[in-house]
Protein backbone atom coordinates (compact mmCIF):
# COMPACT_ATOMS: atom_id res chain seq x y z
CA UNK A 1 0.00 0.00 0.00
CA UNK A 2 2.80 2.66 1.13
CA UNK A 3 4.24 2.03 -2.57
CA UNK A 4 0.75 2.91 -4.27
CA UNK A 5 0.63 5.83 -1.63
CA UNK A 6 4.16 7.08 -2.76
CA UNK A 7 3.31 6.57 -6.72
CA UNK A 8 0.00 8.29 -6.35
CA UNK A 9 2.03 11.25 -4.46
CA UNK A 10 4.22 11.36 -7.15
CA UNK A 11 1.70 11.25 -9.79
CA UNK A 12 0.01 14.57 -7.50
CA UNK A 13 2.96 16.50 -7.02
CA UNK A 14 3.04 18.25 -10.94
CA UNK A 15 5.27 20.74 -10.50
CA UNK A 16 8.16 18.57 -9.27
CA UNK A 17 8.97 20.38 -5.85
CA UNK A 18 8.21 17.66 -3.48
CA UNK A 19 4.99 18.88 -2.17
CA UNK A 20 1.43 19.02 -3.07
CA UNK A 21 -0.46 22.02 -3.69
CA UNK A 22 -3.90 21.78 -2.85
CA UNK A 23 -5.15 22.47 -6.97
CA UNK A 24 -2.60 19.60 -7.39
CA UNK A 25 -4.30 17.38 -5.19
CA UNK A 26 -7.68 18.04 -6.39
CA UNK A 27 -6.48 17.27 -9.80
CA UNK A 28 -5.36 14.28 -8.75
CA UNK A 29 -8.56 13.43 -7.02
CA UNK A 30 -10.71 14.45 -10.24
CA UNK A 31 -9.54 11.01 -11.57
CA UNK A 32 -12.53 8.05 -10.49
CA UNK A 33 -9.99 5.42 -10.28
CA UNK A 34 -8.64 7.50 -7.74
CA UNK A 35 -11.58 7.76 -5.51
CA UNK A 36 -12.31 4.19 -6.05
CA UNK A 37 -9.02 3.21 -5.09
CA UNK A 38 -9.53 5.57 -1.56
CA UNK A 39 -12.65 4.36 -1.31
CA UNK A 40 -11.41 0.73 -0.76
CA UNK A 41 -9.31 1.94 1.67
CA UNK A 42 -12.08 3.54 3.47
CA UNK A 43 -11.48 7.20 2.52
CA UNK A 44 -14.07 9.27 1.40
CA UNK A 45 -12.61 11.19 -1.87
CA UNK A 46 -15.71 13.08 -2.89
CA UNK A 47 -14.68 16.32 -1.18
CA UNK A 48 -11.42 16.40 -1.87
CA UNK A 49 -10.55 20.09 -0.20
CA UNK A 50 -11.64 18.43 3.08
CA UNK A 51 -9.69 15.97 2.44
CA UNK A 52 -6.84 17.86 1.67
CA UNK A 53 -7.19 20.02 4.69
CA UNK A 54 -7.20 17.41 7.09
CA UNK A 55 -4.15 15.57 5.39
CA UNK A 56 -2.25 19.24 5.03
CA UNK A 57 -2.70 20.14 9.11
CA UNK A 58 -3.54 23.53 7.89
CA UNK A 59 -0.07 23.99 5.97
CA UNK A 60 -0.34 25.75 2.34
CA UNK A 61 1.38 22.93 1.47
CA UNK A 62 1.22 18.44 1.60
CA UNK A 63 4.67 17.15 2.08
CA UNK A 64 5.12 13.22 0.94
CA UNK A 65 5.55 12.00 4.30
CA UNK A 66 1.90 13.64 5.69
CA UNK A 67 0.30 12.49 2.82
CA UNK A 68 1.22 8.77 3.72
CA UNK A 69 0.90 8.91 7.29
CA UNK A 70 -2.30 10.74 6.36
CA UNK A 71 -3.61 8.30 4.25
CA UNK A 72 -2.72 5.42 6.42
CA UNK A 73 -4.51 6.94 9.33
CA UNK A 74 -7.60 7.94 7.70
CA UNK A 75 -7.90 4.03 6.22
CA UNK A 76 -10.13 2.01 7.83
CA UNK A 77 -11.42 4.51 9.93
CA UNK A 78 -14.01 6.05 7.87
CA UNK A 79 -15.90 7.97 10.14
CA UNK A 80 -12.81 9.37 11.10
CA UNK A 81 -13.47 11.96 8.25
CA UNK A 82 -16.73 12.24 9.88
CA UNK A 83 -15.79 13.05 13.62
CA UNK A 84 -13.44 16.18 12.61
CA UNK A 85 -16.30 18.65 12.03
CA UNK A 86 -18.13 17.13 15.23
CA UNK A 87 -15.19 18.25 17.43
CA UNK A 88 -14.68 21.15 15.90
CA UNK A 89 -18.49 21.72 16.60
CA UNK A 90 -18.52 20.93 20.30
CA UNK A 91 -15.31 23.04 20.62
CA UNK A 92 -17.11 25.96 18.98
CA UNK A 93 -20.19 24.77 21.28
CA UNK A 94 -17.68 24.85 24.55
CA UNK A 95 -16.41 28.35 23.96
CA UNK A 96 -20.15 29.59 23.56
CA UNK A 97 -21.14 27.93 26.96
CA UNK A 98 -18.46 29.27 28.60
CA UNK A 99 -19.47 32.87 27.42
CA UNK A 100 -22.54 31.96 29.19
CA UNK A 101 -20.81 30.63 31.90
CA UNK A 102 -19.04 34.02 32.53
CA UNK A 103 -22.02 36.26 31.17
CA UNK A 104 -24.01 34.56 34.27
CA UNK A 105 -21.34 35.23 36.47
CA UNK A 106 -21.07 38.86 35.84
CA UNK A 107 -25.17 39.15 36.78
CA UNK A 108 -24.59 37.32 39.58
CA UNK A 109 -22.05 39.66 40.91
CA UNK A 110 -24.07 42.51 39.68
CA UNK A 111 -27.36 41.04 41.50
CA UNK A 112 -25.92 40.52 44.68
CA UNK A 113 -24.52 43.89 44.65
CA UNK A 114 -27.77 45.41 44.19
CA UNK A 115 -29.05 43.20 47.26
CA UNK A 116 -26.89 44.80 49.52
CA UNK A 117 -27.15 48.02 48.22
CA UNK A 118 -31.24 47.50 49.04
CA UNK A 119 -30.85 45.87 52.32
CA UNK A 120 -28.60 49.36 53.19
CA UNK A 121 -31.23 51.25 52.20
Amino acid sequence: MERNLLALFHSADGDGNGSVSESEFCKILAHDKVKLWLGKLGIDGGDPISLYQQLAGGHDELACEAFVYGIKRLKGEARAQDLIPVVNDCKRILKICEQMQNSCGSLETLFRSRQVGVANV
